[in-house]
Parts: structure tokens; C-alpha cells; sequence
């Protein structure tokens, strides 16, 4: 027996049940809806569930409503009473077509049968927003996750809705009950440390994620979330400084968690080589005053990360502080060869070379600028004041005029600008 042979006559079965399914969406949409429901009954017979749930499915999501459309999700439901699935497809039905608040009747309808099938009440969870009734959808996660400890996604259910409430006090709870049941997803500590951070309660925050990175050194994420807690618990001794004489204890403390960030940062750079913790690292540098770092861990960034603008952009502010313009150009220039379709870098460079006053040269690099992008409206704008100061006020006024409507409504009114 020839079983490839076989198999390819199923496959192409399959094609054709599939073709036909394909062939009943027009009918509705040419409203010959009866005729569309006797050819799903038809292919109802035929067809295995996959196929029919497919187009059910598809009904929801490219259909329009109409008075019978129900009928094609009662068919499948009466051909396959004890799959679940069905019903689900016309709970989702109920609330796109017909009302959001049956949609919820039917949904409990379904969780009275099927209990545990969290899809369920997933479908009545959106419901429920889509009302603006949060603290239901709260109760009826917070009554899933009690009956049904052991279902993880009942916590990350419930931990969306009580965002949606800003509850953090009670978001810090229920992580530590989906701690206690699933001690090996590290999400929920991470959850945790977040709800933490907005509660102020910074250094509970810190070492949770101390733990975290010990467990898994190579996720970034956990060194961001930990920076993130360190810099909110400097802004508030920063606060608190203000409003105290303790001068010198405050600054201590101030100083050590600046410390403790910068090892933070090195340690994670060290461990996941991870690009934004490069260049948040150059930021928190120049924050914290220390250029000269600042200037090598840029240099490093560059000769890493070429072609990304970010770190040409860090050394010519810190270059301009200087007043370093002619290194401020040379940098711009050693972008551009790596990235020679960024128009952006053109209108950078353009801008430095009119704080020297050399005009001309800012208007060569706005032409290669226009030349990239000629839909970039400000390129003009920079233009227009090149050829002011170049005393071309004729080629000005025709550059302003390339730009519609951004100033000027009429060439009378252009007319009585003054150049």
C-alpha cells in the first residue's frame, strides 16, 4: 500500500473542503445567507472540526453582522455538542455581533459546563472591560485563581486586571501567592519587584532582584528593573535631603547608590553584552558627572556599534560642552561613513557648522539631506535660513515656498515676509 499516495489524496481532500469553506464568505456578503448556510451544512458532513472552527473563526474576524449569522455557530454546536470550543466561538460571537452583556449570559452558561476552561472566562474577562465593570473582572479572577490554584495563567489574569485598578498593594499579594504554587517561574518575582518599585518600597524591590540575577545572570532585564529601583530610591534620599539638615548622611547614602548603580551597570554589560545597557550606562555617567568615563565608554560604544547614531550623538554633546566643534564635525563625518543614507546625521552636522557660521558648508550637508529624504519638511525650514544668512533671499523665498501650507497660505502672504 502506497501510503504517501494516500496521504497526498487526504491532503488534497482537505484543499477542496477548504476551497469550498472559502467560497461561502461572498454568499453572505452578497446577503444570500440561507443559500451560505445549506453549504456549511453540507460541508459540516465532510469536514473534520479544524476546518470548521477555522471558518467560524473567520466569521468573526471578517464578517459583518446579519440577522442569521448565528446559525452557523448553532450547526457546528449541535454536529459537536460536547466541544467546548464551539461554544467559546459564539460567545465571542454574541459580543462582536449582537450585545456585549449576552455575550456575558452565555459565557456563564459555558463556565457552568466547563468549569475549568480558562478560555472561558478569558472571553468574559474582555467582556467585562469592555464594559468598564474592573472590580467584577477582579472578583471573577480573584474566585478563578481559589478554585483553580494550579492554573498559572488565572494569576497573570488577574494580575492584568488589578493593574487596570492601580492596585498595588494587592498585585504584591497575589504574586506572592503564585510564588508560593510556582516557585519556578521567575515572572512573579519579577511582578513582584515591580509592584514593589510603585509602592516606594525600593529596597524590597532590590533584592528581589539581587535574587533574580543570581538565578539567571543573563537576562538584562533584571539588571534594568534593578537600576530602575536604585535610581527611584536615589530620587528619594535626594527628596528627603531637601527636606532635612542631615546633610552628610543623606550624601553618603547618595553617593553609595551611585556607586552601586555603575557596578550594577558593569556587571550586567559584563554578563549580557546587552546594547541599551551600554548606552543607558553613558547617560547615567554624564548624570553623575564623570565625563571622562563617559568619553571612553562612548568611544567603546562607537567602535562596537558603528552604524547606530546614539553614540555620535553622546560624544558631540559632550564635545559641544567643550566647544570642540571642529572633533564635533570630524565625528559627524565618521557617522555618515557608516551610515551615508541617515539624512538625520546631514542635518546634525548641518546644525553644528552654523554654530562656526560656515553656511556654506551647512547648506551642502541640507542638500544631501533633501537629496535622502525630500519629504522631510524641517530640512527646508534649515534650508531657508542657511540662504537667509548667505544674504540669497530670492533662493530662500523658493524654498520657503516648497514647503505647503506650513507657513504661508497664499504667495501674497509670502510676499509680505520679511527678507
Amino acid at each position: 500500500m502506497n501510503y504517501n499516495c494516500l496521504n497526498q489524496i487526504e491532503e488534497n481532500i482537505e484543499s477542496i473542503k477548504k476551497n469550498e469553506i472559502e467560497e461561502i464568505f461572498p454568499l453572505i456578503q452578497l446577503e444570500k445567507v440561507s443559500e451560505a448556510i445549506e453549504k456549511f451544512k453540507q460541508i459540516l458532513e465532510i469536514s473534520n472540526q479544524e476546518v470548521i472552527y477555522n471558518y467560524l473563526k473567520g466569521i468573526i474576524e471578517r464578517q459583518k453582522f446579519c440577522d442569521k449569522i448565528f446559525e452557523f455557530y448553532d450547526c457546528a454546536i449541535q454536529k459537536y455538542p460536547s466541544q467546548y470550543q464551539f461554544l467559546q466561538l459564539k460567545a465571542l460571537a454574541i459580543s462582536k455581533f449582537k450585545n456585549v452583556n449576552d455575550s456575558l449570559d452565555f459565557c456563564d452558561d459555558i463556565i457552568s459546563m466547563y468549569p475549568q476552561q480558562i478560555d472561558t472566562y478569558i472571553i468574559k474577562s474582555n467582556a467585562l472591560k469592555k464594559l468598564g465593570r474592573l472590580q467584577e473582572n477582579i472578583e471573577m479572577w480573584n474566585q478563578f485563581t481559589s478554585s483553580y490554584p494550579e492554573f498559572v495563567e488565572g494569576y497573570n489574569q488577574l494580575t492584568q486586571a488589578l493593574e487596570a485598578d492601580y492596585n498595588y498593594e494587592q498585585l504584591i499579594q497575589v504574586c506572592d501567592k503564585a510564588i508560593k504554587h510556582f516557585p519556578e517561574l521567575l515572572v512573579f518575582q519579577q511582578k513582584k519587584a515591580q509592584y514593589l518599585i510603585q509602592t516606594k518600597s525600593f529596597l524590597s524591590a532590590i533584592q528581589i532582584l539581587d535574587e533574580l540575577i543570581q538565578k539567571n545572570k543573563k537576562e538584562a532585564k533584571y539588571y534594568k528593573l534593578k537600576i530602575k529601583a536604585m535610581t527611584k530610591y536615589k530620587q528619594n534620599l535626594l527628596k528627603q535631603y531637601d527636606e532635612s539638615n542631615q546633610e552628610s548622611k543623606f550624601k553618603i547614602l547618595y553617593d553609595q547608590t551611585n556607586e552601586q548603580i555603575r557596578q550594577c551597570y558593569n556587571e550586567g554589560i559584563l554578563e549580557t553584552d546587552e546594547e541599551t545597557l551600554q548606552r543607558f550606562r553613558i547617560d547615567f555617567l554624564l548624570e553623575i558627572n564623570e565625563k571622562q568615563e563617559a568619553i571612553y565608554f562612548t568611544d567603546k560604544y562607537i567602535e562596537k556599534y558603528p552604524k547606530n547614531v546614539e553614540g555620535y550623538q553622546y560624544k558631540a554633546n559632550i564635545l559641544f560642552e567643550e566647544k570642540k566643534f571642529e572633533q564635533i564635525i570630524e565625528l559627524y563625518d565618521q557617522a555618515i561613513f557608516h551610515s551615508p543614507t541617515n539624512f538625520q546625521l546631514q542635518y546634525e552636522k548641518a546644525l553644528y557648522l552654523e554654530k562656526q557660521e560656515r553656511w556654506v558648508d551647512a547648506l551642502k550637508c541640507i542638500n544631501l539631506a533633501l537629496k535622502i529624504s525630500p519629504q522631510s519638511l524641517h530640512l527646508y525650514l534649515q534650508k531657508f535660513q542657511s540662504l537667509a544668512q548667505l544674504n540669497h533671499f530670492k533662493k530662500a523665498r523658493q524654498c520657503c515656498r516648497m514647503i505647503p501650507n506650513l507657513y504661508y497660505d497664499t504667495d501674497q502672504e509670502m510676499a509680505q515676509c520679511d527678507f
